[in-house]
């Protein structure tokens, strides 16, 4: 579960069928990787997916994004 602005996000990771990835994934959270980053991207429509972890986004970006904590 990951704590946002906006609230918690719980991700269910699928190791068997994305085993890099959720590895990957893994090993950013437990070392803070995305701490107080911005989600700037969320789509909902056939493909559920939030991107974020940018810490390159520029300021108008940022302005609108939810920030991880």
């Amino acid at each position: 579960t990951r704590r946002t602005s906006r609230g918690a996000i719980t991700v269910q990771a699928l190791t068997d069928k994305a085993p890099c990835t959720t590895f990957s994934c893994r090993f950013l959270a437990e070392h803070d990787y995305c701490n107080r980053t911005h989600c700037h991207r969320l789509t909902t429509r056939r493909l559920y997916g939030l991107q974020g972890g940018d810490t390159t986004l520029p300021d108008h970006i940022r302005q609108v994004a939810i920030t991880t904590r």
